[in-house]
């Protein structure tokens, strides 16, 4: 059966121990901050888009050509399980202008040309009224939701990242350059040390998530 909708739960902050085979005693909090313990595997879900679709673009968007041109940082890959299941991830063609939890002013000293499209393009779309029904969204408008900003951060300081999907029938993992932003339809691990990807293909994590998950 499907692993099924709850698996987001779990991705808030799992935690898996390899040390031991006793994988359905292993520890689960649910709450929003990424933890990494001794043996354990750093994970959580990816960035929630939420009311952020004018922070996202496609290849024919006349500002995804303005920001590779100044050399944006903050110009990013956008994928979601669909890109996996589709054509797993080698048809990407969405970008994002991900800001993590930076400030403004910190967005405009990097990159005035990032500055110039949050200011024409996604202010204007997200107002105050447009923004209500989360609150404090309105004062930081230039950032996703819940940007997933620390588990990214994370993500940063390696070469890559590894991804399964929150609603699938197979846990199936794949590695993503770590510049890329997977969002909250999928399941985000650090790939901090060796033997990750090859501990997420094993039959007891299988169990485990099947078990933790629903």
């Amino acid at each position: 059966s499907s692993l099924g909708p709850s698996l987001r739960r779990c991705a808030r902050r799992i935690t898996v121990s390899y040390t031991h085979l006793d994988v359905y005693k292993r520890q689960l909090v649910l709450d929003a901050t990424p933890c990494q313990l001794k043996n354990g595997l750093t994970a959580g879900g990816g960035c929630h888009n939420a009311k952020g679709e004018s922070l996202i673009l496609t290849n024919d968007d006349p500002w995804k050509s303005k920001l590779e041109k100044a050399g944006s940082p903050f110009l990013r890959y956008y994928v979601t399980n669909d890109d996996m299941a589709d054509h797993g991830f080698l048809k990407c063609n969405r970008y994002v202008v991900y800001t993590s939890d930076l400030p403004i002013e910190t967005i405009g000293s990097t990159c005035r040309t990032t500055l110039s499209f949050l200011e024409a393009n996604v202010r204007p779309v997200r107002t105050p009224d447009f923004l209500s029904s989360f609150p404090g969204l309105a004062q930081r408008w230039w950032q996703f939701h819940r940007p997933a900003a620390d588990l990214f951060k994370r993500v940063a300081s390696h070469d890559s990242f590894i991804v399964i999907g929150m609603v699938t029938k197979y846990v199936i993992p794949a590695r993503l350059p770590s510049n890329w932003i997977a969002t909250n339809k999928m399941c985000v691990f650090v790939e901090d040390r060796p033997g990750v990807f090859g501990l997420l293909l094993c039959s007891f994590v299988d169990s485990w998530l099947r078990k933790m998950s629903g």
